[in-house]
Formats: structure tokens, C-alpha cells, sequence
């Protein structure tokens, strides 16, 4: 049955192809039942039946012809108009918050931004916007799709972004077979402190030497 509405379909792109008359006939008719479905909030899945509706509009007008970014861009939309319907009604309590503290990014203001990145296949750039902006579980997930450089240097990144005398930093770097920041620093005040005792006691020892014997 499935399959068969699916031929159908296709069929039904092919001449729309050859006859624009009835191409616009069936984008009107989409764009009703977009808007039906729009009035309907107990639709069930409403979202799902929008998208496909939309997407069926994006196929009539490029002729069944269909690319990543006409996909990214149909479900960025989509996600944006969710969004704006969810919070609209904080929309002045936002607007006013962010005169009087400037404009400071919500978590899912920089999930977004990364979300964007990855449907436009800018990989490297969704997994640097991750790491600076400390989401660094996405940071890791992806990284770990990506390969296993990257994947270390993320886990590098993250470990290296703690404090230094945060034991959780020298069990990371210590996971990861690295020497531990923190045990480098103690290396090296002792090696300090040595240097200076040995200096004092050369002082002392010279002291000694030019005072007159009773």
C-alpha cells in the first residue's frame, strides 16, 4: 500500500514537471492543508503532518528535485516557528531582561546555533562553537563520530579547560596517559625549593668560612 502511494507520487511529480497549471493547482492544496493542520492543536503529531506537507510543497516546485540544503533549511524553519510559538508569550520579559544585562545566549539559544551548523554540514565549526560555548557533551559525541584525533583533542580540550588543582584534571590527563598539569607544577616547586636551600646552605657554608676563629 505504501509503496504504491509512493509510485504514485512520483508519477504525479513527473507530469506536474510538464504542467505548471496543475503544479500550482497541488501547491495550493498543500498550502491548505498546511494551514488546516495549523488550526488543528489536537492533531496528533501535528508537527510531523506540517513538515510533510511543507516538504510535498518543496518537491512540486523544484520539479521532485531535493537537496541537503532545501531539507536544513525546511527543518530550521519548522524548528523556528516551534520555538516562537512555545515562547511568545515571554517574548517582553526576554526583551527586557536583555536591555538591562545585554544580550546573553540561553543554552538552547546555543544549541541551536549549533544545530544550524551541523544541518549545513559545517562540522569543524559546530565542534569549535561547541567547545567555546561549554557544550561539551555535544563536543564529545560528535568529536567521537568524527575520528579519533579529533575525538583526543576535544577530550584534551575539555581536560586542559579545568582548573589546575582540580584532582578531576589530573585524573583525566592521567586517563588519557598524559603527564598531569598539576604534577608538572609540583615537579617544578620542589626542583625551585631544592635550588633554594642549596643556595642558603652554599651561604651558610661561606659565612663560616671568613669568620675570624676564636
Amino acid at each position: 500500500m505504501l509503496q504504491t502511494w509512493f509510485r504514485g507520487l512520483l508519477r504525479l511529480l513527473g507530469y506536474t514537471a510538464r504542467a505548471s497549471s496543475s503544479k500550482n493547482y497541488l501547491i495550493n492544496f498543500c498550502s491548505r492543508k498546511i494551514k488546516s493542520a495549523e488550526k488543528e492543536p489536537g492533531l496528533f503529531d501535528r508537527d510531523s503532518v506540517i513538515l510533510l506537507w511543507r516538504l510535498l510543497v518543496v518537491l512540486l516546485k523544484q520539479n521532485g528535485s531535493i537537496v541537503g540544503q532545501d531539507i536544513a533549511e525546511l527543518l530550521l524553519s519548522e524548528r523556528r516557528e516551534s520555538n516562537t510559538s512555545n515562547h511568545g508569550g515571554h517574548d517582553a520579559e526576554e526583551t527586557i531582561t536583555n536591555t538591562a544585562s545585554g544580550p546573553v545566549k540561553s543554552e538552547e539559544e546555543l544549541t541551536g546555533h549549533f544545530r544550524e551548523l551541523l544541518l549545513y554540514g559545517s562540522t569543524k565549526e559546530a565542534l569549535e562553537w561547541a567547545m567555546s560555548h561549554g557544550l561539551w557533551g555535544h563536543a564529545l559525541f560528535l568529536a567521537s563520530k568524527v575520528d579519533a584525533r579529533t575525538y583526543a583533542n576535544v577530550m584534551m580540550r575539555f581536560a586542559n579547560g579545568l582548573t589546575m588543582n582540580d584532582p578531576l584534571q589530573t585524573l583525566y590527563q592521567l586517563m588519557s596517559g598524559r603527564q598531569p598539569a598539576a604534577v608538572t607544577l609540583l615537579f617544578i616547586i620542589f626542583i625551585i625549593i631544592i635550588f633554594i636551600i642549596i643556595i642558603i646552605i652554599i651561604i651558610i657554608i661561606i659565612i663560616n668560612c671568613f669568620q675570624p676563629v676564636a
